[in-house]
């Protein structure tokens, strides 16, 4: 979850990712913060392997390159809130998509304004409006179904407004999969999930805007 509790991302990965040994003998929960873990897996390359150990307190991850080998040893974070778990729900509406849209849309309207944007779906349209006082106002408006773009669900949705930056590193979630979907709920954060394997997923959550202001989070 983001410092500021308007991002939640839900990560199901296989053990067919790891091509080494993979050893869990109970269910467990490892507790990092998340900045100083990325930090740790970012000094690593491409072609290094990777080995991740848990302890009672503390995670070891060693970063192995041909002839180095780095070891960080970070400490487990106590979480005090209840688990962290998105219930299942019946979305409004649903939207199979593929990534090139989101390609399209960061160029027209992310970049263009810099601005938050409203997503307003209809029954044959999915518009995206943005506006900002300096910059101007754009609005695209794209037909569906068409190719590429189709309703998997269509309940009464509501428009949603996103912050800039956050939608900006939601469209990421098209780097990792052909197979995306947007669902939300009215008055519920907006889902943008990707389909990895039959048994993987990503899931990245945004929590609707309230104010202009949540946008410099």
């Amino acid at each position: 979850m983001s410092m500021c509790h308007s991002v939640f991302i839900d990560a199901k990965l296989d053990p067919s990712y790891c091509n080494g040994d993979y050893q869990c003998d109970e269910e467990e929960d490892i507790c990092v913060n998340l900045t100083v873990l990325l930090a740790a897996l970012k000094t690593g390359g491409p072609k290094d392997q990777l080995k991740l150990c848990s302890g009672q307190d503390t995670i070891s991850i060693d970063i192995v390159s041909d002839d180095q080998v780095t070891n960080y040893t970070i400490k487990q974070v106590t979480i005090d809130d209840e688990t962290m778990v998105v219930p299942e729900i019946e979305e409004d509406v649903c939207i199979n998509i593929h990534p090139s849209f989101f390609k399209t849309w960061k160029k027209k309207v992310i970049d263009f304004t810099k601005a938050s944007v409203t997503f307003t779906p209809t029954k044959t349209n999915l518009e995206l409006k943005s506006e900002d006082t300096t910059q101007g106002a754009v609005k695209v408006t794209q037909l569906v179904p068409s190719s590429g773009i189709e309703y998997e669900t269509f309940n009464g949705a509501r428009p949603i407004t996103l912050g800039n930056k956050n939608i900006d590193k939601a469209f990421n979630i098209g780097d990792v999969s052909d197979q995306i979907q947007l669902g939300w709920k009215n008055g519920m954060p907006i889902r943008f999930g990707a389909k990895l394997t039959d048994f993987c997923s990503l899931k990245v959550y945004l929590a609707p805007m309230a104010s202009e202001e949540m946008d410099e989070d």
